[in-house]
C-alpha cells in the first residue's frame, strides 16, 4: 500500500485530484448546473497529448487544453483533460476551475501529461462508455462519459459549447460520487497508527475494478491490512451493497 499523504504541493493534474480535498482556496466549488450554451475561449498555452493503451489493447488519446468562461458573472479558468478512443470515437473529459490567480499560479506552468507515469485511478471502456474510477479513503468518485465523435476535435468543439458541464472533484454532470463510510465505518480508514492522531490523511482505497454484465465490482483496501471489502455498483455508477471481505484464514499447522 501506497504512503499515506497530507496536504502539500501539486506536481501534476493527477495528484491534484487525488487530493483535490486540499486544494487552496483559488479553486472554484462547483455551483449547479443550469440550461444554456455558453462558449469558452481556449489559451494560447501548447496542447499537450500523448497516446495510450487500455489493458484490452484499444488505443487511446489523452490531450490537455485550458480555456476561460464565464459562470454566474464570474470568470473560470478550466485546466480539462479529455480521452478519445481511436477508431471507435467514445469521448470524454473532465476539468479543474479556478480562479486566473489560482491558475496562474498552480496551473499554467505545470508539468506536461505524461501516459508513462503511473496512474492512480482505474480506466475502463466497456459498453461504449468510459469510466475512470478514483478511490480515496472512503469515497469513490467515477468520472463517465457515452459521448462519442468522429474526432477529438469535435470533442472539444462539444467541450466549448458545454463548458457547465464540466466534472470537477465536487460535482458535474460525468461524475458520480459514492461514499461507503455508513456502510464500512471511519476506522476501517483510518489507520491505526494515526487514531489519535488530528491530521489529515489520504490514500488510493481502490484495489481492483471490472464490470461483469451490467454491475460494477470494485475491490476496496482499508487503512490496515487485510482489511477488505468489494463494493457493486450498478449501471449507473449507483451503489448496491458492501461486504466486508473476511481474512484468509492461516494454513494448519502441519503435525
Amino acid at each position: 500500500m501506497e504512503p499515506f499523504s497530507t496536504c502539500g504541493s501539486r506536481k501534476s493534474m493527477t495528484s491534484r485530484l487525488r487530493k483535490a480535498a486540499c486544494l487552496p482556496v483559488a479553486v472554484l466549488l462547483v455551483l449547479p448546473l443550469h440550461a444554456g450554451t455558453k462558449k469558452v475561449a481556449f489559451l494560447g498555452r501548447p496542447r499537450q497529448t500523448c497516446t495510450s493503451t487500455l489493458a484490452g489493447g484499444q488505443q487511446y488519446q489523452i490531450q490537455r487544453r485550458a480555456f476561460r468562461w464565464t459562470r454566474d458573472g464570474s470568470e473560470v479558468y478550466t485546466d480539462a483533460v479529455a480521452y478519445y478512443a481511436l477508431g471507435s470515437g467514445e469521448f470524454f473529459w473532465w476539468g479543474m476551475g479556478y480562479t486566473k490567480i489560482g491558475y496562474e499560479r498552480d496551473v499554467k506552468n505545470s508539468a506536461g501529461l505524461d501516459c508513462a507515469a503511473p496512474r492512480h485511478d482505474f480506466l475502463e471502456l466497456q459498453d461504449g462508455e468510459w469510466a475512470d474510477f478514483w478511490g480515496d479513503n472512503g469515497e469513490i468518485r467515477v468520472y463517465h462519459s457515452r459521448l462519442r465523435f468522429p474526432s477529438i476535435e469535435k470533442g472539444w468543439q462539444y467541450v466549448a459549447e458545454h463548458p457547465d458541464e464540466t466534472s470537477e472533484w465536487w460535482g458535474g454532470k460525468w461524475v458520480e460520487l459514492v461514499s461507503i463510510y455508513k456502510e464500512l465505518g471511519q476506522d476501517f480508514f483510518r489507520p491505526e497508527r494515526l487514531r489519535y492522531d488530528a491530521r489529515a490523511y489520504f490514500y488510493d482505497s481502490l484495489a481492483s475494478v471490472k464490470k461483469v454484465g451490467s454491475t460494477w465490482l470494485l475491490e476496496i483496501k482499508g487503512a490496515d491490512e487485510p482489511n477488505r471489502a468489494l463494493v457493486e455498483l450498478d449501471s449507473n455508477f449507483k451503489l448496491i451493497k458492501v461486504t466486508k471481505v473476511p481474512p484468509a484464514s492461516p494454513p494448519p499447522l502441519r503435525k
